[in-house]
């Protein structure tokens, strides 16, 4: 083997290490994203579906106060 075709081989090799080391990074960036945006997004929704389900108890015996005030 030639010198440059060992230096051929050891940057090929150099290479793919570090791009695979960028790509392995990459998706673990953007998973870290995708979980924080569904998080924001299923947060309010969660939030809103307790709040009408704890509140509907409470508006039912406002309305009866107010049917019996009449």
């Amino acid at each position: 083997m030639t010198k440059k075709s060992v230096t051929f081989w050891i940057l090929l090799v150099a290479s793919l290490f570090i791009a695979t080391l960028l790509i392995s990074i990459t998706l673990k960036i953007m998973k870290a994203a995708f979980y924080l945006l569904l998080l924001t997004v299923v947060t309010p929704i969660i939030y809103f579906l307790l709040k009408s389900l704890l509140s509907s108890g409470k508006q039912n015996s406002n309305s009866d106060k107010l049917k019996s005030r009449d």
